[in-house]
């Protein structure tokens, strides 16, 4: 898993797609016809109109309820008013005109001979570079991208196994060797797109590198076991400092919780928290 933060522009219109890079740009770059754009406006406006019945009737039933019940309706509430919040948020973005980006990432340059393989998982590189042009456009502020799992069969040359099956190696040289020729090419293809963050200029003429927080990293430590102990997690950009690998002991069945390194993201972007779910500290003093 990729995701990347920045602490400036624009607020984020981030939005699910399927993985496909055409798909993506479209969402990104290409303007909504205006028939679509109108329908999507009637539907917000009814699903806000929901929301306010089941507002009203909310606040009604609370004159007879007892405080405990109050409480937890008052949850449901907030709850709702976040809701809301993300509705006007998807309004608000229908006028926002989407700013204008080549296609060559998707199709290809007419100077040159290059194709573009839009089939997974040659498309990795196509989708790092979609995501370059998303921080540059300032179309968003939090890109998260998840590279595909499943039993896909990868079509690279020593590859027998579904990807699924691999990652259950049991520890197996055979299989942990093909498992490796996976990773390998994901690690060069997060190589690239750093490389290229590095490159590319942000609106304020710095490296966008600079001003991109970037991780990667795997909610499993051990796939082969499900185990989510020792995450192997690597983080980029921002201003942080780099160059070191930190390895955290445990302490009886507990560790380091990755939540601190997630407290430290958000002091850098500039959010004033000193905690974040079960962090206990933060790593200001290794990244900072």
């Amino acid at each position: 898993m990729v995701v990347a933060f920045r602490g400036h522009g624009r607020e984020s219109n981030c939005q699910p797609t399927d993985g496909d890079p055409a798909r993506v740009f479209t969402k990104l770059f290409v303007s909504d016809n205006p028939k679509l754009k109108q329908q999507t406006r009637q539907f917000l406006d009814e699903d806000a109109s929901i929301l306010d019945v089941v507002r009203k009737d909310a606040q009604r039933l609370n004159k007879r309820l007892a405080k405990a019940d109050r409480d937890k309706l008052d949850q449901f509430l907030t709850a709702i008013r976040e809701v809301e919040q993300k509705l006007k948020r998807q309004k608000d973005w229908l006028d926002i005109a989407k700013p204008k980006a080549s296609d060559k990432a998707i199709r290809g340059g007419d100077d040159d001979d290059t194709i573009v393989d839009l089939a997974y998982p040659y498309n990795t590189s196509v989708m790092y570079d979609l995501m370059v042009l998303a921080l540059q456009t300032n179309s968003t502020n939090v890109i998260c991208f998840g590279h595909p799992g499943g039993n896909r069969l990868f079509p690279f040359e020593g590859i027998t196994l579904g990807y699924h099956s691999l990652t259950h190696h049991g520890k197996r040289p055979d299989l942990l060797q093909q498992l490796t020729i996976i990773e390998t090419f994901y690690a060069e293809q997060f190589s690239r797109f750093l490389t290229k963050l590095k490159e590319t200029p942000d609106a304020m003429g710095q490296s966008l590198l600079e001003s991109t927080i970037v991780l990667f990293g795997s909610g499993m430590g051990n796939a082969s076991s499900h185990s989510s102990r020792n995450l192997p997690i690597m983080i980029a950009g921002g201003g942080l400092r780099g160059g070191s690998h930190h390895r955290f002991e445990r302490h009886g069945r507990d560790g380091r919780p990755l939540a601190d390194l997630f407290v430290t993201i958000l002091q850098r972007l500039g959010i004033e928290q000193d905690a974040f779910s079960t962090s206990t500290s933060n790593l200001n003093h290794l990244l900072t």
